[in-house]
């Protein structure tokens, strides 16, 4: 796969990866009571990290940060997670630094929080995981978007 640098815009760093053909749902949390709130549906084609829109460069909660950009972005959401995931070899180095945030799907757990999928780099691979929309976003983390 292919992976190139991307022109910066309002000088946020931006990084893109080239993703090919979907994957079925692989984190499918409704079995553990889990309510889906978004989905974003799979299009092959290249994502792209952005730092987060931050108040005063402080950390700033994710909701915040998200009601900022809400209706200026398409987020990349769960299934290109799993993409990703399964593509690990191509996602460029740069990115193992940061904690990659995909707000295109947004699960509810039984505690009725936000949850969001993310990827993260544990120094030899990556890793799944799901991180609360109601914790402060800062600067190691990335939001992926199209």
């Amino acid at each position: 796969m292919t992976a190139r640098k991307a022109i910066k815009l309002n000088d946020a760093e931006s990084t893109t990866m080239v993703l090919s053909k979907s994957s079925n749902l692989r984190f499918d949390k409704t079995p553990n009571g889990w309510k889906l709130i978004r989905h974003a549906r799979f299009q092959a084609g290249t994502i792209v990290i952005e730092k987060p829109v931050l108040e005063n460069g402080k950390p700033t909660f994710g909701s915040v940060v998200l009601q900022k950009t809400d209706g200026t972005k398409k987020w990349a959401g769960q299934t290109h997670a799993e993409r990703a995931l399964e593509m690990s070899d191509a996602i460029p180095a740069s990115w193992q630094e940061f904690f990659l945030i995909f707000p295109g799907t947004v699960w509810q757990n039984g505690h009725k929080d936000k949850m969001l999928p993310c990827l993260y780099f544990n120094g030899d691979n990556w890793e799944f995981a799901f991180t609360c929309l109601n914790r402060k976003f800062d600067e190691a983390d990335r939001l992926v978007c199209f």
